[in-house]
């Protein structure tokens, strides 16, 4: 009974921690620019968006009310789905006669795994994607032997997961295939997958007519990032990211779990795991994908590597919890804003080592999931400021461009407070959404080249600048324009304005 309360306790306690550690440093830095656009597309419901499938938006939608449009408070939905992930990998754990120091390594593993630190802190749709596909992992895991409510379960949590991020039905898919080689029976599988298919693609089939109605938007933006906006990764460089991402420690784990399930026979009813990560993984590579894309195919690994480091009855065995421990509260910096920025930047100078973006930009002195905090509300005063000083007829037909949704979304969120109109952008949902004002006929630009502007402006001119040291260096030393006497009119001029990446 004391061995059970222990297991429960781990079981319940790790979560909480997590949500806590969160919790506590959640207003540190400002809102991610990212969480705007997520803001935006939320008082905006729709099947989906060019860059995104709709789950992230309907959810913010919903938090709208339940937070009152704080967007440091949406976070905490992050978090909580964060504490939830883990507290169901040490639920499998346990299933499969984990004692308390496999559940140990796995909760310190997951607390202290960068990526998820980063990652979870702030909100998005990466946060609940672990928690869809480690619970799409373990109903797969027994597929042979659900019965059909377990059935449309696992099919309604696909269809859920590619509603939240389209990797899931890729996931899907390898899972399905993989698991084959395990069925008993496969014509009875293969009947089990074709419902799993139906019922999924039922949950998903408005997103897929959306899709549709706007000519696969999400295509030419996925084709986009692989050639302009991604770094290429190898078979190596994706390995070790991998291995940072997830702590060098928990490599210990993982990549031996790995190994373990392709090997012995007591994990032989999951080990066509074991190939859908090594398939995953390999298909990023021609299509440029992030390696945080792998991010959520770990947790298993982990799982089965810490099982199986139990097993092994080493004397100093509860050394390997305490270094992850301890070595990952001090690459905790680079992952949770626990640091003021000035002590963060002495930190990150004395470690040596800066966290890679994935991204074809140039860093600035803060690395990029850092420097797109900062400097929003500033950019949206500035540009209030230049509006305001117009004449008032001029404002009713003055459309305020902003490069990106990172831009156009603060001004969408801070703006409204300061008398400004809704933004207007080329860049992703922000094209669908159109112009505001319906009328205009004078840009507030911000930045951008001077020499295409010149293109569409009879008059060009300069308001002022926008800098803010911390930023990244593309979204530094920002020009105003105020673009006047167009060369054409605002809906001839839109399409031109399209930009899919």
């Amino acid at each position: 009974m004391k061995s059970r309360l222990t297991h429960s306790s781990l079981v319940l306690l790790a979560p909480l921690l997590l949500f806590l550690l969160h919790t506590y440093f959640y207003r540190s830095y400002g809102i991610f620019r990212d969480e705007f656009y997520y803001f935006i597309c939320g008082l905006r419901p729709a099947w989906g968006y060019v860059d995104q499938p709709p789950l992230v938006a309907w959810i913010s939608h919903l938090l709208s009310y339940l937070f009152h449009q704080d967007l440091s408070l949406y976070r905490f939905w992050s978090f909580a789905v964060a504490a939830a992930h883990l507290a169901l990998v040490l639920a499998w754990v346990r299933r499969q006669n984990g004692g308390p120091l496999a559940l140990s390594l796995v909760a310190v593993a997951l607390i202290m795994s960068p990526i998820r630190l980063g990652v979870d802190h702030f909100y998005s749709m990466n946060s609940l994607e672990p928690l869809l596909w480690f619970a799409i992992f373990w109903l797969f895991s027994q597929i042979h032997h659900l019965r059909l409510g377990a059935m449309m379960g696992l099919a309604f949590l696909i269809g859920i997961g590619t509603l939240n991020k389209h990797t899931t039905a890729l996931y899907a898919v390898l899972l399905s295939l993989g698991f084959l080689g395990n069925a008993p029976n496969r014509p009875s599988y293969v009947k089990k997958i074709m419902v799993l298919a139906a019922v999924s693609l039922i949950v998903i089939s408005p997103h897929l007519l959306w899709q549709f109605q706007q000519a696969w938007p999400t295509l030419e933006f996925q084709q986009n990032a692989r050639l302009y906006k991604n770094e290429a990764l190898s078979v190596t460089a994706l390995l070790g990211e991998l291995i940072l991402h997830h702590h060098p420690l928990v490599a210990f784990l993982w990549v031996p779990g790995l190994f373990v399930l392709l090997t012995r026979a007591r994990w032989r009813f999951v080990r066509p795991y074991a190939w859908v990560v090594v398939l995953f993984c390999l298909l990023l590579i021609p299509a440029h994908g992030k390696t945080y894309y792998a991010a959520s195919l770990i947790a298993p690994l982990i799982a089965v590597g810490a099982l199986e480091f139990e097993a092994l009855g080493l004397r100093l065995r509860w050394l390997f919890p305490l270094m992850i421990g301890l070595s990952g509260l001090i690459l905790l910096p680079l992952s949770l804003p626990v640091l003021p920025v000035h002590l963060y930047q002495a930190y990150e100078e004395a470690l040596g080592f800066r966290p890679a973006s994935g991204e074809n930009h140039s860093q600035g002195a803060l690395p990029q999931h850092y420097a797109d905090m900062f400097g929003w509300r500033e950019l949206v005063e500035t540009i209030a400021a230049f509006y305001q000083q117009l004449p008032e007829p001029e404002r009713a037909v003055t459309a305020i461009y902003a490069q990106n949704y990172g831009q156009a979304g603060a001004i969408d969120y801070h703006g409204p407070a300061l008398g400004l109109p809704p933004a207007s952008s080329g860049h992703n949902n922000y094209f669908l959404w159109g112009f505001h004002p319906a009328n205009a006929t004078q840009l507030l630009i911000i930045g951008g080249q001077r020499e295409n502007h010149e293109k569409t402006c009879g008059t060009l001119r300069v308001l002022g600048t926008f800098d803010h040291p911390l930023r990244m260096p593309y979204e530094r030393h920002l020009v105003i324009y105020l673009c006047q006497d167009l060369k054409r009119s605002m809906p001839d001029l839109w399409p031109s304005t399209r930009n899919f990446i």
